[in-house]
């Protein structure tokens, strides 16, 4: 039985160093965009419409019940001093289902909406995270710790990388 059990970790060990997770490189970040481009553009409009400066979105947020569709969490920046809106409800079933395809099935971490920028984190860690954002305008994206932005090509959409320990010692 011990020896059973001594295959089973090392099979379980040796198929972890070849797990791969699905969005850890530009090229698979800038492929999962391309071929899912019309549902994150009908998130990215629906954000832009919304009537919140900020909006975050994780994977937990949206559990349908109490018949709603799901909440996503939001606030206004006013004056340098963020007003607490709290837990909105989101009342489109389509926005909820092809956020449960984001989440789910194509494994998002975040959404976050702020101000003129949307960012769909698809990979992290504690310090880094990586994704696309898009900026509303031609102004640059407005986000934290950013050590790398390429642009896409589609136009207002960019590659993004953050670090926050690279972006420490730039300043």
């Amino acid at each position: 039985m011990v020896k059973y059990v001594q295959i089973l970790i090392i099979v379980l060990f040796l198929s972890s160093c070849y797990w791969e997770e699905p969005y850890t490189t530009q090229e698979q970040i800038a492929e999962e965009f391309y071929s899912n481009y019309n549902n994150i553009v009908t998130i990215t409009e629906y954000l832009i419409h919304a009537p919140f400066d900020n909006i975050t979105i994780q994977n937990n947020d949206y559990l349908y019940n109490n018949k709603t569709y799901g909440y996503w969490f939001a606030y206004n920046a006013d004056n340098s001093i963020n007003t607490n809106v709290g837990l909105i409800p989101i009342e489109n079933k389509k926005i909820v289902d092809i956020l449960t395809e984001l989440f789910r099935n194509r494994k998002y971490q975040t959404i976050v909406k702020n101000k003129n920028t949307i960012h769909f984190q698809l990979w992290d860690n504690l310090d880094m995270g990586r994704g696309i954002v898009f900026v509303k305008d031609d102004s640059k994206p407005e986000m934290q710790f950013v050590t790398e932005i390429q642009s896409l090509n589609k136009e207002n959409w960019y590659y993004y990388e953050v670090d926050f320990n690279q972006w420490k010692k730039t300043q």
